[in-house]
C-alpha cells in the first residue's frame, strides 16, 4: 500500500477525527472518500498532518513534497524569436538542470538564461547565463546551492520559489532546438 498520510479534521460536532489516506486515495478501510473530501484533505494546509515530510511550506502556501519534477519546456522545432517560459514553481526543490539540444543551428544563435523571481518586486533576477550557442551541440546548465560554479554552465545559488527559463534569439535566423528541465531535491 506504500506510505500513508494521516490527517486530522473537525466534524460538525467539534469532535476530532483522524482519517488514514493511502497514496492511491483510499482510506484505511479501503473505501474511496468522495472526490471533494479527498481534495480538501490533500489541499487544506490548516489541517494538522502527522508523518515525516508530507508537506513543505514555501513561504506562502503548503506544497506536496516531491523528489523531482521533469518537463519538456520547448519541443524540438525551428524558431527565430526569443522564447520565455511561464513561471515555473520550484516546490521546495533545490537543484535545477536544464538541457538545450541544438540540432540544426544553421546561421542562428541562441543564449539560454535562468532567472529567479523576486517575491517582493515581482522582477526576475539572473541566476545563470549560458554562452551563445552557434553549433549543433547539447548543453546542460545547472543551478544549486552546493554546486561548484563554472562560467556559463553552473551557478552556485538558491532557486527561490519561482524560476523562469529564457532562450534569447541572438539574430533572426532560424535554429532548431529543444529545451527540457529537471528540478531535484
Amino acid at each position: 500500500m506504500g506510505t500513508a498520510a494521516v490527517r486530522n479534521a473537525l466534524d460538525g460536532s467539534n469532535i476530532k477525527r483522524v482519517t488514514l489516506f493511502a497514496p492511491d486515495g483510499t482510506t484505511a478501510s479501503g473505501v474511496n472518500p468522495t472526490a471533494a473530501a479527498a481534495a480538501d484533505a490533500l489541499a487544506n494546509p490548516t489541517i494538522s498532518q502527522i508523518g515525516a515530510d508530507l508537506m513543505g511550506f514555501n513561504g506562502t502556501t503548503w506544497d506536496r513534497l516531491r523528489s523531482s519534477v521533469e518537463a519538456t519546456l520547448l519541443a524540438s522545432a525551428s524558431r527565430t524569436t526569443t522564447q520565455t517560459s511561464a513561471d515555473i514553481p520550484v516546490y521546495n526543490l533545490k537543484y535545477l538542470s536544464v538541457v538545450l539540444d541544438m540540432t540544426t543551428v544553421g546561421t542562428g544563435s541562441v543564449t539560454l538564461t535562468i532567472n529567479r523571481k523576486d517575491v517582493a518586486s515581482g522582477k526576475y533576477v539572473l541566476l545563470l547565463s549560458g554562452a551563445a550557442v552557434t553549433t549543433n551541440v547539447t548543453n546542460t546548465y545547472n543551478v544549486g546551492p552546493t554546486l561548484v560554479a563554472a562560467a556559463n554552465a553552473v551557478a552556485t545559488a538558491s532557486l527561490g520559489t519561482i524560476i523562469q527559463i529564457v532562450v534569447t534569439a541572438n539574430n533572426a535566423n532560424a535554429a532548431t532546438y529543444s529545451v527540457g528541465y529537471a528540478l531535484n531535491g
